[in-house]
Parts: structure tokens; C-alpha cells; sequence
């Protein structure tokens, strides 16, 4: 694939660019550069048009110029290699790549290879979530991560001892790269799935599938943007019995969605839908100028905030149900 190099010049007192970057994700910029008065956003060609639509309207609040150029082809996996660097969360949480030395004396390591996909530990939002996860009893309950982006936070909570876990992303390559690196880890994820919340609730792919009935793929509507689910098997049974008693929704004890702000926005009503009882919402990729926003949001659908952290500019939190 052929990209675009976006160079965004700007007053680092003006403008705040680690906001940028979470505004130019929105639309399908995949990798950044920051230095100082100076943003490099890089974006798939086929993406222009939206992006272009996208700039203009940011810089309606956001005062800055910007140049583009071709990017050069590269071998972007050994760029990666040679820029990435283990990471440890806490004392507890190593995270690294294949080629890099075991990290000795830690309760976990991780290894990721993230390629297109969000997600290494090394970005503020996931490194939060890890360390909120670590506060909570993973040992039975059931998982949703929403967004799973490298499948990091799914992997963690089967490592933490999570009974089922199932990841979601609409993305094909976050998809492809949760099931690499859940094998890499030695971790069977019980569902992976590429599409949105509304095809992962279509009629059949509920807790039938789940269960591990096979003849739920007669069910399956042809032409519905849905990737092969990873493997069917039966889940433990105190998680099976709950999914039964549910008639329409899958139904979690935790939720993960490390996501962005118009995503959590969107998604808070739809999540609160899938909380069991006693259940909580992990909530990351929020910068902290949008925290009362995203706060008041919550609020007003029903949560309130246990646990609130902050990591340089961005914000996280655990919620539960008022």
C-alpha cells in the first residue's frame, strides 16, 4: 500500500499536538512523528479524500498549515524492528517484540507484533488500561474488548485469568493481528470478530454460536461483512449458563473499550446494554480537554466513575452503573 506524508507546522503554545493526533486518527492517519511545532501524519492514498474533507474542518479550531508529499516506499516492518523497544507497565507487565530478550522477573510478558494495528503498550491510553486491569479479579468472568486493535487487552485478561474472552474490531487488519498474537502468546480468545456492534448481534451469531453449535453457520446471511469467527467451542459453564438466560445480548462482566472519543460517545448506550450486574467499562483514548465531555456522557447514560487516571494528556476510566 502507498502513502502520503502529511507535515503539519504549527505554535507548539497555540496548538497541543498530541490532540491532533487523536483528531487526525479519526481519519485513517496510521502513524505519527512529533517534534517540536512540527506534526508528520501518514496516511493510505486512498484515504485522501476523507482526510482532506477532515483537515479542513479541524483547522476551523485549530490553527496550522500543512504540506504533502509522497512517502518513499519502505519496508515498514524493519522500520518498526528497528524502532521498538520493550516496555514495562508497573512491576508486573513486560511487552515486546519477538526479536527482542525474554524480560525476566515479571508476573507477565506479552509479545506483540503490531503491524497495522493499534495497540503496544507503548502509547499512554493501553498502558492505563493494563495498569487499571491489574487492580481488578479476572479469575471466571467474561470479557468484550471493544476495539481490540492488537489484541493486547484481550490477551491480558486471559493471562489475568478471564474465562471468556471475546474481541471486536471493524478493522480487518486488527482482526488478522488479535489471532497472530494470541497464538504467538499461547492464548485461545473465544470469539474474535471483524465488524461493528450490529453485525456481532445479528440473529445467529448470539449465544448459539458462542456454545458451539455448529449448525449456526446455515444462519449466517450471505453478503454480511463478517470475517470467519477463529474457532467455536463451548464456553465455561458458568459464563454458558449466563449466556442462555440473555435473549438478545451478549451479556459481560468487563468491559474494554480503548477507542477514541466519537467512538465512546457513540458506543456508551450500546455497551451499557451488554454490562452484567456488578459489571464495569474500562475507557481510554480520551484526551484529558475532552474528559468533562466524555464524563457528562457517561453520567447521563447511567454511569459513574470508580477509578480515574491520567497519563500525560490523555485520560481513563473504570465505570459502573449508578
Amino acid at each position: 500500500m502507498s502513502y502520503l506524508v502529511y507535515e503539519l507546522r504549527f505554535d507548539p503554545a497555540i496548538v497541543d499536538d498530541d490532540e491532533l493526533v487523536a483528531l487526525l486518527s479519526l481519519a485513517g492517519f496510521e502513524g505519527f512523528e512529533q517534534t517540536e511545532g512540527i506534526l508528520d501524519a501518514y496516511l493510505p492514498e486512498d484515504r485522501v479524500e476523507e482526510a482532506t474533507s477532515w483537515l479542513k474542518s479541524i483547522q476551523q479550531t485549530h490553527d496550522f498549515t500543512y504540506t504533502v508529499a509522497p512517502l518513499p516506499d519502505k519496508n515498514w516492518n524493519a522500520e518498526w524492528e528497528a524502532n521498538f523497544s520493550p516496555i514495562q507497565i508497573g512491576d508486573w507487565l513486560g511487552i515486546r517484540a519477538g526479536f527482542h530478550e525474554p524480560m525476566d522477573g515479571l508476573e507477565m510478558e506479552i509479545i506483540i507484533d503490531p503491524k497495522m494495528a493499534f495497540g503496544t503498550g507503548h502509547h499512554a491510553t493501553t498502558h492505563m488500561v493494563c495498569d487499571l486491569m491489574k487492580e481488578e479479579s479476572w479469575a471466571g468472568k467474561s470479557v468484550f474488548d471493544y476495539g481490540c486493535g492488537t489484541g493486547i487487552l484481550s490477551i491480558v485478561a486471559k493471562k489475568l485469568g478471564a474465562a471468556y474472552v471475546a474481541a471486536i474490531d471493524i478493522e480487518t487488519a486488527s482482526y488478522e493481528n488479535t489471532l497472530e498474537n494470541a497464538e504467538t502468546n499461547g492464548v485461545e480468545l473465544d470469539r474474535v470478530f471483524c465488524g461493528d456492534l450490529e453485525a456481532f448481534d445479528l440473529d445467529g451469531l448470539k449465544a448459539k454460536e458462542i456454545l458451539g453449535q455448529d449448525d449456526v453457520a446455515d444462519d449466517m446471511a450471505e453478503g454480511v461483512h463478517l470475517a470467519e469467527v477463529q474457532k467455536k467451542k463451548t464456553a465455561p459453564a458458568a459464563v454458558t449458563k449466563r449466556l442462555e438466560e440473555s435473549e438478545t445480548l451478549l451479556m459481560y462482566d468487563y468491559i474494554l473499550a480503548n477507542i477514541n472519543r466519537g467512538v465512546i460517545l457513540e458506543s456508551l448506550e450500546p455497551l451499557k446494554n451488554r454490562l452484567l450486574p456488578g459489571g464495569k467499562l474500562f475507557v481510554s483514548g480520551i484526551l484529558k480537554s475532552d474528559a468533562a465531555l466524555v464524563l457528562e456522557a457517561a453520567d447521563a447514560t447511567g454511569f459513574r466513575s470508580v477509578v480515574e487516571q491520567q497519563r500525560e494528556d490523555w485520560m481513563a476510566w473504570v465505570f459502573e452503573l449508578r
